[in-house]
């Protein structure tokens, strides 16, 4: 089986076939999977097999032409250079090894050394031309790029990616379908609307990954975000999304005074919200 090595310790290509389960095992650590459920049976596939032997095995399914979701994704590369940074071989694969594999190998180069999303494309695509098939794959690849690029420049938005891939961390280990998420107020509602897309973004996905992302930065949530920071500035400490199969709570704590400012704002943008993620939204404040 040929490995496309896109780091000394970091590889992609097609999915093993059961003539290469011994050479995997020889050569990797690690074996992080991307293919769906139907897809394991169709290619009678069995990661198990690698567990048994010792290695690691980390799945992320994802639709074959598609890109993976933005935040197990994000934790799956952080994960890939911890374990690169350890020496650990990581073998990464779809069933073509050129669209899902070629996506995260060109985002982790994106991710570990900061290249622009184009550079880290072309790299992939020396390795193994026709990687990242999809205008949907490249987008993500430059949805990456520019998360890493804030984060190398502004501390604040590092540190609060950190905390998202913490949470992500925990929602893909223990599969819950319910979890109360906590964002300190200052790292989302800013009038900087990176801010605002990515976050509630990245919250949405955690609702089941039933929300998309749009090409363009999403001007409801942006105004959200913006009159929501001009209200209440820094009267109030956090949100609260109280995530379950039904609905979402969102629980705002802030000062008495702020109480008809907050009415105002969340009466305007609670219908545009649930409709963003495609669920009922109820609105819960709690004075300090």
């Amino acid at each position: 089986m040929r490995a496309f090595w896109i780091t000394e310790n970091v590889a992609f290509g097609p999915i093993p076939m059961h003539v290469d389960y011994d050479d995997i095992v020889r050569k990797f650590d690690v074996v992080v999977s991307l293919i769906e459920d139907e897809e394991y049976r169709r290619y009678h596939y069995d990661t198990s097999y690698f567990e048994d032997m010792g290695l690691k095995v980390i799945k992320l399914p994802t639709q074959d032409f598609r890109a993976p979701k933005l935040v197990p994704a994000m934790w799956l590369l952080g994960e890939i250079l911890r374990m690169d940074e350890k020496g650990m071989k990581v073998y990464v694969h779809c069933v073509g090894g050129l669209g899902r594999s070629g996506s995260i190998a060109a985002a982790y180069l994106s991710y570990k050394y900061g290249l622009n999303h184009e550079k880290a494309i072309r790299e992939v695509r020396k390795k193994r031309p026709g990687s990242v098939q999809a205008r949907e794959q490249e987008k993500f690849v430059e949805r990456v790029y520019k998360i890493i690029k804030r984060c190398r420049e502004d501390i604040l938005y590092k540190k609060s990616l950190e905390f998202l891939n913490k949470l992500s961390e925990d929602i893909v280990l223990t599969v819950s379908t319910a979890v109360s998420v906590y964002v300190d107020i200052a790292d989302v509602f800013t009038e900087n609307p990176e801010y605002c897309d990515v976050y509630l973004g990245m919250i949405g996905e955690l609702i089941e990954g039933k929300v998309n992302y749009s090409e363009s930065i999403d001007m409801d949530l942006v105004s959200f975000s913006k009159d929501l920071g001009a209200a209440l500035g820094d009267k109030f400490s956090c949100i609260l999304f109280n995530i379950d199969s039904d609905e979402i709570t969102l629980i705002l704590e802030c000062f008495s005074y702020c109480e008809a400012e907050l009415s105002m704002i969340l009466e305007k943008y609670r219908d545009v919200l649930s409709r963003k993620v495609s669920k009922e939204i109820s609105v819960t404040v709690e004075y300090f």
